[in-house]
Parts: structure tokens; C-alpha cells; sequence
């Protein structure tokens, strides 16, 4: 029969085991704190250049009472924040204003430059359906209609739940009326003023208008459509039903 073994040898075992490894024990604790410790170093540098980068962008917001002769914030101003700060959200947000200051200015190929290295970094970001629409607006101002036409169906394709994919519809309807095609641009101005939102929009109800002034044609299908009349057909002699010709009957004797 085995002798019972005490309860508390167990926890003189274990005093034993840390008398014996104790200088380990300490070494890893200190491992430990000194990590904590540069996690928690590495947290503050993060959220002070977050700080820092926000206050700088927010310095160069014109002031609210400065009017509309307010100088534009140049886009190098932008470019500095992007560059000082990267990684951060204000960086990011910098980036896309400088695109567009660079559109602004007038660089419309350094601006789609720009817009394009937005969306190659920030792919995901909730901004990246304005750059989208930055990018084919910028080949729409370096007079490239096809790419743009090309530019802006992509945000539309890829962006259609945001407000910017309604934006890059009306230009493309503006582009297909410059190059003749009024039938492309119709529909999309159809998709667009269809249901009371679009039917309240005034502008782009008058553009349809005047689409439908300068091409009356396009609009008599619709109307025969609507009404389920028959279009009208105008006779001419050649084509006039001709009415038999009346003999007059003998007088009866």
C-alpha cells in the first residue's frame, strides 16, 4: 500500500522550481515589459504624427468668412502633408486634395497623374470613387473624349452606389451629345430623371429639354409609346386611298 503524498509538497516543488530558474523568469519578464513598452511608444509616435498631420492639413483650410476671392490652397501645400506625414489617415486625405488643386491649377496631366497614385495606394479607401471620377475628368479636360468616355463608364461600373457614379453619368451624356450621338445621351438623361428625385432636378430636367428641342425626333417614339397611339401617317396623292367614281343613275321614265 503507497503512502500518501502530501498536499502541500506540490507547491514546495514549485517554490523549489523558481528558485531554480529564476534569473529566466526574470529575463523573459523583462523581454516582456520592454516590448509592452515600445508597443505602447510605437501607439503615441502613431497618434502624435496623426495629430500633427491633421493640424497642419486643417491649417490650410481657408477660413469660412474668406469669401470666393479666397486664394486656392496650391497643391504643393498639399504635397508637403503627404510627404511629411505618410501612413496617415490626413496624408491620405492630403493626397486627393492635391489632385485636386492640380486640376484647379489648370495640370490636368499631372492632376490625373495624381488621382491615378491615389487609387494604386488607396484602393480601398471610402474617397477612392472620387478619384475615379478625378481621373476621367482630367482625360476629358486634356481633350481625350474616348478615354474619358472609357473613365468615367468605369465609375460607374464600379462605383454605381455612390453618389459620384450619378455625377460621371451626366458626363457621359454630355460628352455623347459632343460627338453627335443624342440617342446615348437621351438614355442616360432617362436613367437619370427617372423617379421624383431626378424629376425634381431642374437642371438636368432643362438639359433634357433642350436635348429633345434640338432633336424633336427622338422624342415621338416616346410619345406614341406613352399615349399606344398610332403614329400619324401624312397622306399624300400618291399614296391617298382614291373613292370610286359615282355614275349617276338614269332618270326613271
Amino acid at each position: 500500500m503507497n503512502e500518501d503524498v502530501p498536499e502541500s509538497s506540490g507547491f514546495y516543488d514549485f517554490l523549489a522550481w523558481l528558485e531554480v530558474n529564476k534569473k529566466r523568469l526574470a529575463m523573459a519578464a523583462g523581454v516582456l515589459i520592454v516590448i509592452g513598452f515600445g508597443i505602447a511608444i510605437v501607439r503615441y509616435v502613431r497618434e502624435q504624427k496623426e495629430l500633427h498631420a491633421s493640424a497642419e492639413l486643417l491649417d490650410l483650410r481657408p477660413p469660412l468668412n474668406a469669401g470666393t476671392n479666397a486664394v486656392p490652397v496650391p497643391a504643393s501645400s498639399f504635397l508637403n502633408v503627404v510627404n511629411q506625414y505618410g501612413g496617415t489617415e490626413a496624408s491620405e486625405r492630403a493626397s486627393l486634395l492635391a489632385a485636386g488643386a492640380l486640376f484647379t491649377e489648370g495640370k490636368y496631366a499631372d492632376a490625373q497623374t495624381q488621382f491615378n497614385k491615389f487609387l494604386s495606394e488607396h484602393s480601398e479607401s471610402p474617397w477612392a470613387g472620387q478619384a475615379a471620377y478625378g481621373v476621367a475628368s482630367s482625360l476629358e479636360a486634356l481633350n481625350k473624349p474616348d478615354e474619358a468616355l472609357t473613365a468615367y463608364q468605369n465609375v460607374v461600373n464600379r462605383y454605381g452606389t455612390q453618389a459620384v457614379a450619378d455625377e460621371a453619368k451626366q458626363a457621359l451624356a454630355r460628352i455623347y451629345e459632343a460627338k453627335k450621338q443624342p440617342e446615348q445621351a437621351l438614355k442616360l438623361y432617362d436613367e437619370l430623371t427617372r423617379g421624383a428625385a431626378g424629376r425634381n432636378n431642374t437642371d438636368l430636367m432643362m438639359k433634357r429639354g433642350q436635348l429633345l428641342k434640338q432633336y424633336p425626333y427622338l422624342d415621338r417614339p416616346a410619345t406614341n409609346a406613352a399615349t399606344g397611339s398610332m403614329p400619324k401617317v401624312q397622306m399624300t396623292p400618291a399614296t391617298a386611298p382614291t373613292r370610286p367614281a359615282v355614275t349617276p343613275a338614269a332618270p326613271k321614265k
